[in-house]
């Protein structure tokens, strides 16, 4: 094949012959490589086709391919989520989702990516914050670098809650967070939930169901003292019927995860329990008594011991319930 110049490429992709030029740029990498050139453009609309036609050349690709354009193009499809152009974010994200995932990133790649989405997020709520939650979705680094998780924490810190969003997703990919973490995990779940926002609820649903399937070291107590309340409550609140019998799906997990975590654990849920019977408690306190099997942990609470509703309706069917089986 002879030399492929990017004013040709160009040419394509502005007379609405994209497929041409996708077709070329999986053929030879100088091609390739014009496109990408593309995709530093100031233009805009140059820019724009230039990602779409990126986009459909990762569609089905082999690793050859996306290791180029990972190594020549990455830092042109990131800059491109800095511009305050939402259709072109939305591409530029598009993109990326294609690219990360099975090719692992770079320290410096992640890092500027991370302040790439961080910064997308922080600008406004359109669209492009949930296209970017799917996209940390596939991230996975089991060892960030420190300014990475400083940076989720921030976000999870700030009043933000699609960046709150965002942070959640990046830190459940990036290895087995700290307890300091975990805590910021678990608050930034609940006010999501608390939100209202079907969207953000979804978000943290998922989130959560991605926690209650990882390993016995998930801070169940926290689980059970910043989830369970507001998880009960969207079970009986939430106007949307799907999200509504999403969150009795994930009261199903949790109820499944707090057993097999307690079962070998009776004494640290005996501590548990005291926990919160003294600071009022009681849902979470009756619960793991019955996992424990020590009712009397109970008694003293309001003179007498009335099951309360937990789990979302699940109680009755407890072991160990009195009513149970």
């Amino acid at each position: 094949m002879g030399g492929v110049s990017t004013d040709k490429i160009m040419e394509l992709i502005l007379s609405w012959q994209m497929m041409d030029a996708v077709e070329l740029s999986r053929g030879s990498e100088e091609a390739l490589l014009a496109l990408i050139d593309l995709a530093r453009e100031e233009d805009r609309t140059i820019k724009m086709r230039a990602l779409a036609a990126l986009e459909e050349v990762l569609n089905g690709t082999d690793r050859k391919t996306k290791s180029l354009i990972l190594k020549s193009g990455f830092d042109a499809i990131v800059e491109a989520l800095h511009e305050g152009d939402e259709r072109l974010n939305m591409r530029a994200l598009r993109v990326l989702k294609r690219l990360v995932g099975e090719t692992p990133l770079r320290e410096k790649q992640l890092v500027d990516l991370v302040d790439a989405l961080a910064s997308l997020v922080s600008r406004g709520e359109g669209l492009a914050w949930l296209e970017a939650v799917e996209l940390a979705a596939k991230i996975s680094v089991p060892s960030p670098p420190d300014g990475v998780l400083s940076r989720m924490a921030s976000l999870l810190n700030s009043p933000n809650l699609h960046g709150k969003a965002l942070a959640l997703r990046l830190l459940l990919n990036m290895g087995q967070p700290s307890s300091e973490n975990w805590g910021l995990i678990l608050r930034g779940t609940a006010e999501l939930i608390r939100s209202g926002n079907p969207l953000l609820v979804e978000v943290a649903l998922d989130a959560l169901a991605d926690i209650l399937k990882l390993p016995s070291t998930i801070p169940m107590e926290g689980v059970l003292r910043e989830i369970l309340p507001v998880l009960k409550e969207l079970t009986k609140t939430a106007d949307n019927l799907v999200l509504r019998a999403r969150a009795g799906e994930i009261l199903g997990l949790l109820e499944g995860a707090l057993y097999s975590y307690y079962r070998s654990r009776p004494e640290e849920a005996r501590n548990v329990v005291k926990k919160f019977l003294n600071a009022g408690l009681i849902d979470e306190a009756m619960i793991l008594a019955l996992v424990v099997g020590d009712s009397s942990l109970l008694l003293g609470v309001d003179g007498e011991m009335q099951p309360p509703d937990v789990l979302g309706g699940t109680f009755d069917k407890l072991p160990g319930s009195p009513r149970g089986p």
